[in-house]
């Protein structure tokens, strides 16, 4: 770089010179080399294009030193002007770099073997070499003992011609690691209003409570200095300090060997929000366009706030349909007469842009999904506006099928200047899952299963796929479940926006006073709805035969919420019937991710009848209510606030089954707690043993704090709290069973794992076993 610089220089001169002679010629070019080899005077004379008898011409000659630099066999280039008779003499003065002789001979190295250096160097005999080279290719040894804890490291280089040989040289390298010494803190100098904890905080690396710090720790390169003096700033520009300069660090050791890293910091002003103009608005209200500001004015100026409120002003443009619409900023800094403080006026100068339409959308990369597949999902349609928000709701509903590993919009000019067209961008990933193999969880103890699924399965041609068809095949085989299960949808039946599909089943469930057996199907129904709040219904039409067998004749007496008085006898009966029933879900879905969302809420309100005019042994009714509410928080981390409620009850007089009673507790409920041992209970006399025998009548919530680890693996912080009560609509809540704790959760898809340790806080009952160890395969809540 350097050389090319000069180059650059003594072209610039020789210009000069030849503007006060013009009327001068070439008459002789000569080569002059300098270093221990000399050149090859007729190489160099190859890349010299000016021949005597000729103008100067300072361009060609710039040319001719930029040629000579690309062959890398001089380490510099120039070019000297003398007079002579008639005219001037041109002399390109080329500085030879030496070819290596042997490999670089290292000494002093300890840390890092002389091998590992060599690969760093990247420098082999027969290469040619300099100083400048061999400085450039000694900055990455010199980061690697930085990282490693060697912040001292100093390299000293020697090139020694090798006397036989001319153009050959000998290279040694001496390693003066210094100290190993650890990064113990950062500190700085200046900060005035900003704490350094706060500092500290942008500049650590890892928090304190992540436990990805056990695997690594942070490593003080040049390259990482950089990037903190980047945060730094950005944390006072967020802040509104807006002429803020972060100097060069400094590693200062001091006499006890602790190692820091000091950042001078020169605030300047703080700066608060004036007053917000708009320049070249003619198609909406001025007033329209301050709400997108999320600045006031008084409040300190974020850079960031500024940068997103001119984004969100854009946004509400190209939500309009006017994608050309470009938004500038301006900020003219003051004093205010008031407080001396810094003040900024910002305003927006708007490039409106003229309403753009859809001519054309094309869909791009799919292989294996028909197209159809893709464009039933898109909210946008040729010939309608080119709106923003429809567009990303498109993107959205495409990422949610679950089919594409990415998915990307660009668009694309045509003749018109209001029109576009409009490309979706798929790539493809694996929607066929085929596994086999054993588990643990805490409640099954070993588990093997077989699963086959594709979620995006074709009937109706081989091979089967593309057809956004959903098929699972399932078997389960543990120490207390045996499940079979076939399930197929169909989510645009006929082409329609209506879901059809069946389950078929057979279940088995063991607990410790009774076998619990399901056997039966169920067709499925569903469809989207244009409502003010719920945007989905499901109907289910159930048939199944349902088994409570008896594994225990031991009589039970009745507890009351203490868990230890006794009140009337219960007997675990075995019972038997067809349950018909019918059941109507509504769903209001608003979150950005059916797997693992960050935003947005989900609310789902259920009632299932049975018997009556279906038919069957039951005559039960259910009613339900189940939400979710996620909020983003700062660097990806999420709030999650979750609630259930559930009632059971019967309609003719007869006891409600344990088939239909809800058990709260475990891992998807209540975690910390026994599975299925929350709400009412019975107690065997004779040998003291505490049995769960459910509630028609259920509450549970969960609140959440989860924060982003690495790719695909998180930690959360919760909170959850419940109970089941024994009759119908009785609620109290006296006695809750709460539990607060950690979990650690792997999103792999299609077989999420979550591992949980809880601390109970309360008790609905003293009876209620404790498990503060979860662990669980599968989705949660």
């Amino acid at each position: 770089m350097i050389s090319v610089r000069k180059a650059i220089c003594v072209a610039l001169l020789l210009m000069v010179t030849a503007v006060h002679a013009q009327d001068l010629s070439v008459t002789e070019v000569r080569v002059q080399s300098l270093g221990e080899g000399a050149a090859d005077e007729s190489f160099v004379r190859a890349y010299v294009s000016v021949e005597t008898g000729q103008k100067l011409d300072a361009i060609q000659v710039s040319r001719d030193i930029r040629k000579l630099l690309a062959t890398q066999r001089f380490s510099d280039v120039r070019v000297e002007v003398e007079e002579s008779t008639g005219g001037i003499a041109l002399i390109y003065i080329v500085h030879t770099r030496q070819r290596l002789a042997e490999a670089i001979r290292i000494t002093g190295g300890k840390h890092l073997k002389a091998e590992k250096i060599r690969d760093l160097l990247e420098i082999e005999r027969g290469d040619r070499v300099d100083e400048t080279s061999l400085a450039v290719a000694g900055r990455k040894v010199a980061d690697k003992y930085r990282e490693d804890g060697y912040p001292f490291i100093k390299l000293d280089w020697s090139i020694d011609p090798v006397a036989d040989d001319e153009g050959t040289a000998i290279v040694n390298l001496v390693v003066d690691e210094g100290k190993r010494v650890a990064l113990r803190g950062t500190t700085f100098t200046g900060n005035q209003n900003v704490s350094p904890r706060s500092l500290r905080r942008v500049v650590g690396g890892l928090a304190w409570w992540n436990p990805m710090r056990l695997f690594g720790r942070r490593k003080p390169g040049q390259d990482q200095l950089e990037l903190d003096k980047d945060a730094i700033r950005l944390a006072y520009l967020e802040r509104g300090f807006l002429d803020v300069t972060i100097g060069e660090p400094r590693q200062v050791v001091s006499k006890s060997g602790r190692y820091t890293v000091e950042f001078p910091v020169n605030e300047g002003d703080r700066y608060e929000l004036g007053d917000v103009f708009f320049a070249g608005v003619t198609l909406f209200k001025e007033s329209e366009l301050e709400r997108q500001v999320t600045i006031t004015p008084g409040k300190s100026v974020s850079v960031i706030e500024l940068q997103r409120s001119a984004q969100n002003v854009r946004s509400y443009y190209t939500s309009q349909g006017y994608l050309r619409t470009t938004v500038r900023q301006a900020l003219s800094c003051r004093k205010s007469g008031e407080s001396g403080e810094g003040v900024v006026d910002i305003t927006y100068t708007v490039s409106e842009g003229s309403l753009t339409h859809v001519r054309n959308i094309f869909i791009r990369g799919n292989r294996v999904t028909k197209e159809k597949v893709i464009r039933r999902e898109l909210a946008i349609y040729p010939g309608e506006e080119l709106d923003e928000r429809s567009l990303r709701k498109s993107e959205r509903r495409l990422r949610n099928l679950g089919y594409f590993a990415n998915v990307t919009t660009h668009t694309e000019e045509t003749p018109k200047l209001d029109e576009y067209d409009l490309a979706f961008e798929v790539e493809e990933q694996r929607t066929g899952t085929f596994m086999i193999g054993g588990g643990f969880s805490s409640i099954e103890n070993l588990v093997g299963f077989i699963e086959v699924t594709e979620g995006n399965f074709d009937i109706g041609s081989w091979p089967p796929k593309g057809a956004g068809q959903k098929l699972k095949l399932r078997g389960q085989f543990g120490g207390q479940t045996t499940v079979y299960e076939l399930s197929f949808v169909e989510p645009w039946f006929r082409d329609k926006k209506l879901s059809v599909g069946f389950d078929l089943y057979s279940t088995k469930k063991r607990y410790t006073d009774y076998d619990l057996e399901r056997t039966g199907g169920r067709i499925r129904v569903g469809k989207p709805l244009r409502t003010p709040f719920f945007s989905r219904a499901d109907i289910t039409y159930t048939l199944e035969d349902v088994h409570a067998v008896e594994t225990d004749t031991n009589v039970y007496f009745m507890t009351d919420e203490s868990g230890l008085a006794m009140t009337n006898t219960y007997s675990f009966e075995s019972q038997s019937g067809l349950n018909s029933s019918l059941s109507l879900r509504l769903t209001h879905e608003a979150r950005d991710s059916f797997f693992f969302p960050t935003r947005g809420k989900r609310v789902v309100a259920n009632g299932q009848v049975s018997g009556g005019i279906l038919g069957g042994d039951l005559a039960v009714y259910e009613l339900g209510l189940k939400g979710e509410q996620y909020f983003p928080m700062w660097r990806d981390h999420v709030v999650a606030l979750r609630g259930l409620v559930r009632v059971v009850d019967d309609y003719d007089d007869t006891d409600v089954q344990l088939s239909y009673r809800m058990f709260p507790g475990g891992g998807r409920s209540i975690r910390g707690f026994e599975y299925r041992d929350v709400g009412p209970k019975v107690i065997n006399t004779n040998s003291g043993s505490y049995r769960a025998v459910g509630g028609k009548t259920m509450i549970t919530g969960t609140a959440e704090y989860i924060v982003p680890v690495v790719e695909k693996i998180r930690l959360a912080a919760f909170a959850d709290t419940g109970n089941a009560w024994e009759d119908a609509y009785e609620v109290s809540f006296d006695r809750m069973a709460t539990s607060a704790g950690v979990e650690l959760r792997f999103d792999i898809p299609q077989f999420p794992i979550r591992i949980n340790y809880s601390w109970i806080l309360g008790k609905d009952s003293e009876a209620t076993d404790e498990q503060r160890w979860g662990f669980w395969l599968g989705s949660g809540f």
